[in-house]
């Protein structure tokens, strides 16, 4: 039974780490979001998965296969001290993990320093902007995600 239990885990894993390659991005706001910067540099994403110089938040899906009943959800905001994202760390190893579980991970790319805010207070409002945001996106588009609407949190590590 440990064997069998170990070679499922093994594939879901793998599926998984293939499956995150072409994750697009939703955005928060359909327009401009509050407090944004006009002519923000691009963002940047370096061989590890960390992210920088985000400006544009967003949500990226990582769902579990379809499920019969609506899933569990966790918003997942990656830590980097608001200056990077470590993306692969935070939010696509916990979908390696919670996704073969049957739980969707819904990783949060909130904006960061620079280019946004100049002190430690003006960074933390903005970014939790972008988070009441996400989860009210979240909740807003449960059922076409699969999502069930009373079984969403968040996490965060480090600034996230």
């Amino acid at each position: 039974m440990k064997l069998r239990r170990a070679v499922f885990v093994a594939a879901a894993l793998a599926s998984a780490a293939t499956a995150h390659a072409d994750r697009k991005p939703i955005l928060l706001w359909s327009g401009k979001p509050p407090r944004a910067l006009d002519a923000a540099p691009q963002e940047t994403v370096d061989g590890n998965g960390r992210i920088q110089s985000v400006s544009v938040p967003s949500i990226v899906l990582y769902l579990p296969p379809k499920l019969e009943h609506p899933v569990m959800a966790i918003v997942v905001g990656a830590g980097g001290g608001y200056g990077t994202l470590d993306w692969k760390t935070h939010v696509t190893y916990a979908a390696d993990v919670f996704n073969p579980l049957g739980v969707a991970v819904i990783g949060l790319k909130y904006r960061l320093r620079p280019p946004n805010g100049r002190t430690n207070d003006d960074i933390r409002e903005i970014t939790l902007l972008d988070a009441k945001r996400a989860l009210r996106t979240v909740r807003h588009r449960a059922a076409e995600w699969g999502i069930d609407p009373r079984r969403i949190g968040i996490a965060g590590y480090s600034a996230g």
